[in-house]
């Protein structure tokens, strides 16, 4: 009973995670955020009280991690500590670990909890195409939609001759971080392996109509690749006639997007990475600037060089690993690199390349407390389920 309550505890807070707005990028917490937070410590106090043989192991493991983590940003990182930032990833560390105890060995938890996320997906996916369709928010910022509306400055949209469209985002604070999660769930939907392809081909539809209608393009390669897999592997042609529909109605939208000469994503991220390179020093490449500095960095840096710039250009660079580089350093970046290889060597699954398009290209997987929460747990379904079989 006490592993049921644990599951559904986790469940929730994961159904709610994309309206959690807690980002490395903020420097406050609104009221819902904070009630999303306490939400988190619920639910881990729920798996404590529920696995409790566990909590020593736990927190001797996560100890570790965190001391790592916490040492860029106050030994090893030349700038301040930023405060949310280090309560970020103590959160998503925690979770992540918390998350691998409470679906080792069961089997009959991870595959209700694989399809009950699908289902979620599904739904986030369908409230970014009412979005697109209806082109504003749908009116629920009661519980942290993001308001919607052409004239809005920082929407994301684009324009094809005078017509401006705004893009899908469905509850999360992004269209980039909805095409995100849709590639998560395809990944879970190739991984549960569903005797019904009814089923299958009709959510990869609704996948496919919102990936499209967020027009994001490093969430369409990541989604194009699962896509591949169903294909070459599970032998599933209709897939192809399926997913091509979409992408016939959408593709003349998608060409304006990707050559819209108001857009200014493709020259953000060059402007960006380049920024990066011309900040970087030998002393902030081995050290770093410390966890959820590197904004305040570049801030610095920008006035310094008295570089023209507008208040959106501070923003992280685009780019997880990059990102990390920046403000881990050299040295722990390596000590992270090396436990990354040591783990996926062991729990190696092809599916999971979906996943370099959107971490190489953008950072909300690693900036956004909701999106990362949600890159853990599918992360850990993938490795751990079996189609089937028990692991151990």
């Amino acid at each position: 009973m006490k592993k049921r309550y644990a599951c559904l505890s986790l469940t929730i807070l994961l159904a709610l995670s994309p309206l959690v707005r807690f980002s490395i990028e903020d420097n406050s917490l609104p009221r819902d955020t904070k009630f999303y937070l306490a939400a988190c410590i619920i639910a881990f106090g729920i798996f404590i009280y529920s696995y409790h043989y566990c909590v020593q192991s736990l927190f001797r493991i996560s100890f570790l991690i965190a001391a790592l983590g916490i040492a860029s940003a106050f030994l090893i990182g030349m700038l301040p500590a930023n405060t949310y930032a280090v309560l970020y990833w103590i959160i998503a560390t925690c979770f992540g670990i918390a998350t691998w105890v409470l679906l080792a060995d069961n089997h009959a938890h991870r595959k209700i909890l694989i399809a009950t996320l699908v289902g979620c997906i599904g739904l986030y996916a369908q409230w970014g195409i009412a979005q697109f369709v209806v082109q504003h928010d749908l009116g629920l910022h009661v519980i942290g939609e993001s308001r919607l509306a052409v004239g809005n400055l920082g929407v994301a949209s684009f324009s094809s001759g005078y017509q401006k469209y705004i893009r899908a985002y469905g509850p999360f604070a992004h269209s980039n971080s909805l095409a995100g999660s849709i590639v998560l769930g395809t990944m879970l939907l190739y991984t549960l392996r569903s005797s019904s392809k009814l089923y299958s081909y009709s959510v990869l539809l609704i996948f496919s109509i919102s990936i499209l209608t967020s027009f994001s393009r490093a969430g369409l390669v990541g989604f194009g690749l699962v896509l591949l897999g169903f294909i070459l592997e599970k032998r599933q042609y209709w897939i192809a006639v399926i997913t091509l529909v979409p992408l016939v109605l959408f593709g003349p939208l998608l060409f304006t997007r990707s050559f819209d000469p108001h857009g200014v994503a493709l020259e953000d991220r060059v402007s960006g990475v380049a920024w990066m390179k011309q900040m970087a020093t030998q002393e902030s490449f081995l050290r770093g600037y410390g966890i959820g500095n590197y904004e305040r960095a570049l801030t610095a840096y920008l006035k310094t060089a008295a570089i023209p710039h507008n208040t959106w250009d501070i923003a992280p660079v685009h780019s997880a690993p990059l990102l990390l580089f920046s403000e881990f350093g050299a040295i722990l970046s390596g000590m992270f690199a090396i436990l990354l290889y040591i783990f996926f060597r062991q729990q190696y699954r092809p599916v999971l390349l979906a996943l370099i398009p959107p971490l190489l290209l953008d950072h909300y997987f690693i900036t956004q407390l909701g999106a990362s929460l949600l890159l853990i747990t599918c992360s850990i379904l993938v490795v751990q389920y079996r189609g089937g079989h028990r692991t151990h």
